[in-house]
């Protein structure tokens, strides 16, 4: 399999895990590391295509003994192995507390608390801009680039983006670049629901989404932002 062969077959797998097909994903992702064992992206890809944590683990450990600097591999690993560290006070030996007791235990925190923790508890946090958002001024927009430096579409797509950002300089629309392996763009990915790259989202400047692209394409599919670039 040759190198632009196994480039373009990695974006096959990627396209597909994107539309939720894990089967052709992990059937392509195989074919690649059958052909070539050291493809670290191919391991990487597979670690979505796995049904259990070791698994993944496992996928994410091959793929960084093939890269050890690939960041999202690291990245995602520390994530899975701080999933699985235990949490939860101890239990006294020969004793376990029952869901009721559980509930009644934080309920009655609560009450002590003013309903606070319990709050917490049930209840996500209410959307809040982020600092990037909040400082835009009304009549504003944010161009919004989920990306990764191990991301094959992202590097495709990085001319595209460019010429945007050229585009757009000195009109209402700001374009800001998001590097989904850095840890400060945790929040932001969650805020917006990021689970796939590249991820491409137009926001005003209330924090509201008003376009928003997923995957590699041509640079036409972003004339809605320079419509508004354009627009007085």
């Amino acid at each position: 399999m040759g190198l632009v062969t196994t480039f373009e077959t990695l974006q096959q797998a990627y396209f597909y895990l994107k539309a939720g097909d894990r089967n052709r994903a992990r059937a392509l992702l195989l074919d690649v590391v059958d052909q070539n064992p050291n493809e670290a992206e191919a391991w990487v890809g597979l670690s979505f295509c796995v049904s259990t944590v070791q698994e993944r683990k496992k996928c994410l450990e091959r793929a960084l003994r093939i890269d050890p600097d690939h960041r999202y591999a690291r990245a995602a690993l520390v994530r899975l192995q701080a999933a699985e560290a235990p949490s939860s006070p101890p239990v006294l030996a020969g004793k376990k507390n029952s869901p009721a007791v559980v509930y009644l235990s934080l309920l009655f925190v609560a009450v002590c608390f003013g309903g606070v923790v319990l709050l917490a508890f049930l209840y996500e946090k209410p959307f809040s801009p982020p600092a990037a958002v909040a400082a835009l001024q009304p009549g504003q927009y944010l161009f919004i680039d989920f990306y990764a430096d191990w991301c094959g579409p992202c590097r495709t797509m990085a001319p595209v983006i460019e010429d945007l950002e050229r585009e757009c300089r000195g009109s209402s629309v700001r374009v800001l670049k998001v590097d989904v392996d850095s840890p400060s763009s945790d929040e932001l990915q969650r805020k917006y629901n990021v689970n796939s790259i590249p991820r491409y989202i137009l926001v005003d400047s209330t924090g509201k989404v008003q376009q928003d692209w997923l995957g590699s394409g041509p640079a036409s599919m972003f004339d809605p932002v320079r419509e508004q670039c354009r627009a007085k």
